[in-house]
């Protein structure tokens, strides 16, 4: 008789709820690196488009011009140069990450760069 009786659950036991939070935590542990390495490749992918953007604007610039801007020594005065021409739309453009890394115009060769900010500690 009593096997026929139903028992009732009124909630979950704590054996129950401790493997959920393993399981959770695994995945979690799993998955957060994996989610900061896309951040970073989408953040290196963005700071590429965007040099090849500003890259193209500069040989636009210098087939209408005959010579490269001589007035842009910085890599913002190049955009403002370029966004001035009408050659990019942006009026300021930085690095996806701009903690740790900077756009640079390279005056000599004319390319544009992404350098590691480096900082120094005394």
């Amino acid at each position: 008789m009593i096997k026929d009786r139903v028992r009732k659950n009124d909630g979950f036991t704590l054996a129950e709820l401790m493997v959920v939070l393993v399981i959770l935590g695994l995945l979690a542990s799993i998955a957060i690196p994996q989610f900061f390495t896309v951040i970073k490749n989408s953040q290196k992918k963005t700071d590429e488009t965007n040099i090849r953007i500003v890259e193209s604007a500069l040989e636009l610039y210098r087939i209408e011009n005959g010579e490269y801007p001589p007035s842009a020594t910085t890599f913002d005065g190049l955009i403002d140069v370029l966004h001035d021409e009408g050659l990019i739309r942006q009026e300021s453009i930085e690095s996806a990450n701009d903690r740790e890394y900077e756009l640079y115009y390279n005056v000599t060769d004319h390319t544009i760069e992404r350098k590691a900010i480096t900082t120094a500690t005394e």
